[in-house]
């Protein structure tokens, strides 16, 4: 009924008040080695020494209950579903000298937005967005031929058109959800990496640097859910099973470095997992808003690392 419902609204406001106010204290002073800055690696290198802080052991932030709402703050940035919209929004500096950055991706690459537009604003960039859930920047076509996948072709040939009708960019930044479904055969790998390279080509032909990253571990079910009720130190995945057998985007910047192109790949994931599993918390961050999408918290603790590169 609508007075059990603004019975429960009335209830659930006041703790979703405190968590986001934890969560903008914590993010404007974190607390030493929070989340990424717990290391091992910047993306790089090895973070020698490794940050540790023992007060970390048993924070939670966001808390579990609250994890799964901590996503970017522009939705309106991300095409969805079947719409086919290249959104092109825009963030930073209006300066006509600004350096001009494009974040281009999936709902990977939505997931850093908002530390880019922190970078952004800070830096005096001007940063473009171009985001669609579910379709990777790359030439190869989704398997299924279904009306998302279409839309998903549509998209990608606006795209193409706007960045040809674009000034080239400085950097551009891209990152995408690894399909764990590719059975991951000789073939399969050369196809989905070279789909990137394509795609990464109408850029990188223009002088434009490519910076891009190794996707994050996925999970069989959302890790908030055994946050809930376990210890943080049972809520793991296997890490042969969290990180995906082969990641394209790697290939494919391994690829286009070969042949001399100005590509950076940044590899978390030996901050993601140790040698054996990955925990849904490090670094007293939670890491995980859902099955494969970070929190908005620990995407904010990669900033350092992404902005450095």
């Amino acid at each position: 009924s609508t007075l059990f419902a603004g019975a429960a609204w009335a209830v659930q406001q006041p703790k979703y008040d405190a968590e986001a106010a934890q969560l903008a204290s914590t993010l404007t002073d974190p607390p030493e080695c929070f989340g990424a800055a717990s290391g091992p690696t910047d993306g790089l290198e090895p973070i020698v020494p490794r940050c540790d802080n023992p007060e970390l052991a048993d924070v939670i932030i966001p808390s579990p209950g609250f994890g799964n709402a901590d996503r970017p703050q522009h939705p309106d940035c991300l095409s969805t579903l079947n719409d086919a919209t290249v959104r092109d929004c825009q963030f930073g500096s209006g300066e006509p000298d600004a350096p001009q950055v494009a974040l281009i991706g999936d709902s990977h690459a939505y997931a850093l937005m908002d530390p880019f537009i922190e970078m952004a604003e800070r830096n005096g960039w001007h940063l473009t967005t171009y985001l669609k859930g579910g379709c990777p920047w790359t030439t190869t076509p989704l398997a299924a031929r279904d009306a998302f996948a279409i839309s998903c072709d549509d998209w990608r040939a606006d795209l193409t058109a706007q960045l040809a009708a674009h000034e080239p960019f400085d950097a551009v930044f891209t990152a995408a959800l690894t399909d764990r479904n590719v059975p991951g055969t000789s073939n399969d790998e050369q196809v989905a990496a070279a789909g990137y390279g394509e795609a990464w080509a109408q850029v990188l032909g223009e002088g434009t640097p490519i910076v891009t990253v190794v996707d994050n571990p996925a999970w069989p079910d959302d890790p908030n859910k055994c946050l809930r009720t376990e210890d943080a130190s049972s809520c793991t995945v296997p890490r042969d099973e969290g990180l995906a057998e082969f990641d394209p985007i790697a290939l494919a910047a391994d690829a286009a470095l070969a042949q001399g192109a100005d590509v950076t790949l940044l590899d978390f994931s030996d901050t993601y997992c140790t040698s054996e599993e990955c925990p849904a918390v490090v670094g007293g961050a939670n890491v995980y808003r859902d099955v494969d999408h970070l929190t908005r918290t620990f995407a904010f603790t990669l900033e350092p690392f992404l902005e450095r590169a």
